[in-house]
């Protein structure tokens, strides 16, 4: 090969890559930035016991008894979300991912996707001191001792009642797998 031929060749490598990471940023900032208005819709709909994200009427099985919810509207994850019938008790709450092992012991592939939703929702409130936000684990929250539970608790910063977030990863027992779930607390009448 002639070292004209390597040359354009470098040249065209480093065009291809340059190309490549431009779209992987711009793909990564999209998403960011659709995570960020989903959860923003989410959180101010809880000032409002979540009526703007009522979709569909739903049942699900808690305890083996239905309940009534709705799928809602806006969602972080791939799968949907679910707002409660309470007006007292407003909640969202969302599976975001599960995973088959079974034990004491998360996956480590899970771990990564909650630690990289976390750091999403943390730079989605990262400009706004209406809002605090702490992580959680057995090293800092006494109910977590003896656990590898994980969680990342917000809440408005102001007097009153104020809607709550909770982004956590447990071993959800009854399913017989780990799980990564958001849960928003309303504000209830």
């Amino acid at each position: 090969m002639s070292t004209l031929n390597r040359t354009i060749l470098k040249s065209m490598k480093k065009i291809v890559l340059t190309s490549l990471s431009f779209f992987a940023f711009f793909t990564f900032a999209f998403a960011q930035d659709d995570l960020c208005a989903n959860l923003k819709k989410i959180v101010e709909a809880g000032n409002t016991q979540f009526t703007g994200l009522r979709g569909e009427s739903t049942s699900k099985q808690i305890s083996g008894v239905a309940r009534p919810f709705f799928v809602s509207t806006a969602h972080l994850g791939k799968d949907k979300g679910y707002v409660n019938d309470s007006q007292e008790y407003p909640a969202y709450e969302e599976l975001i991912a599960t995973s088959t092992v079974k034990g004491d012991v998360p996956e480590a592939k899970l771990v990564q996707e909650f630690e990289s939703y976390k750091e999403k929702i943390k730079a989605c409130f990262a400009s706004n001191p209406e809002w605090k936000l702490m992580d959680k684990d057995k090293t800092n929250d006494l109910y977590l001792e003896d656990t590898n539970f994980r969680k990342l608790v917000g809440y408005e910063a102001k007097k009153g009642p104020k809607v709550k977030f909770e982004l956590y990863m447990y071993n959800n027992r009854v399913a017989g797998h780990w799980c990564i779930e958001l849960n928003v607390e309303g504000v209830g009448k």
